[in-house]
């Protein structure tokens, strides 16, 4: 309920009366402006609070889904082609029998990944084979060598050794390596042990 407050006043032969809900009305109505700006403020911090919750729930999903995806290719690839010591392998090859799943595959010849990036799959030396992964983010490329480390007898990112074979994660060369470009070129080398 709005109190109407009530002034007279007289100027020269008339009187006037001003009626206005404001005038003699002390009670505040709404916030201030320091009280708006301080729930914006407090608004602008649980935004950045949920938003890199967001970002980095997204950015682990990635790893997974991509270390998934490549843990797959190697144990399939093991299992089918091992035993012949994966001479002639390509990623056709791979492709046309499931190793590399259907769903990365562009076309019969040609896979890709979840960073765009190509896949391949061919012979190696030494009865091995080696699974390429271009486009691997600096901000990924370490979790994923070392998530994957296992199932490799060795692993170089942009051409450079991070596990000798049948060795450990070399951290500082793996580091160095990933951090270097934007993104990175992973190849993983499989075979008998």
């Amino acid at each position: 309920m709005v109190k109407l407050s009530k002034i007279s006043m007289e100027t020269g032969n008339q009187e006037v009366t001003i009626v206005h809900p404001m005038i003699g009305h002390n009670k505040q109505r709404g916030m201030t402006l320091i009280q708006a700006l301080f729930v914006l403020v407090l608004g602008g911090i649980a935004l950045s609070v949920a938003l890199n919750q967001y970002q980095s729930g997204e950015r682990t999903s990635r790893i997974q889904k991509n270390t998934g995806d490549i843990m797959e290719i190697i144990g399939a690839a093991k299992s089918n082609y091992g035993q012949f010591s994966y001479n002639n392998l390509t990623t056709s090859i791979a492709i046309g029998a499931g190793v590399i799943p259907k769903r990365l595959a562009i076309s019969d010849s040609a896979a890709q990944n979840d960073f765009d990036g190509t896949i391949t799959l061919v012979s190696g030396l030494n009865a091995t084979a080696d699974l390429t992964y271009g486009s691997v983010p600096k901000e990924v490329c370490a979790q994923i060598v070392t998530s994957t480390a296992n199932g490799a007898r060795k692993i170089s990112v942009n051409g450079t050794e991070v596990k000798a074979l049948d060795a450990d994660v070399d951290i500082e060369a793996l580091s160095t390596n990933c951090n270097t470009q934007p993104t990175a070129t992973v190849i993983w080398t499989i075979g008998r042990t």
